[in-house]
């Protein structure tokens, strides 16, 4: 799911059209970056190591704040009469629920102290 939203925020422009878009490269990178490491800590834990579930937590929090915090300055952007920033809102606030998804399902994992499966 990463990986989509950063490809959408990375092809698709302010002028409602399929191309590249020079301001979604972080997008791209950052979702990508955080795709990887989601896979190489998935990797880790299905080989029972104990600090990849942690580290997954802090992985997922870290997605959930940062994207969070700029959702809020885009929305205020938005409210503001900044028409552009509704992809960064949609893009950021679905980034936001993929990771809060992601923390709740490993938090609950961590409390029963068993790995995930």
């Amino acid at each position: 799911m990463l990986l989509v939203l950063g490809l959408v925020s990375g092809f698709y422009n302010h002028d409602h059209q399929l191309g590249w878009n020079p301001k979604g490269v972080s997008g791209v990178i950052s979702c990508g970056v955080t795709a990887v490491l989601a896979l190489i800590l998935g990797w880790c834990a299905d080989r029972k190591m104990n600090w990849a579930l942690y580290a997954g937590l802090a992985l997922s929090f870290m997605t959930i704040a940062m994207p969070g915090s700029r959702f809020f300055v885009a929305g205020r952007a938005y409210s503001g009469g900044d028409e552009t920033k509704w992809l960064s809102m949609v893009v950021l606030g679905c980034t936001v629920l993929v990771a809060l998804r992601t923390f709740i399902k490993l938090s609950l994992i961590a409390r029963r102290g068993k790995q995930p499966s």
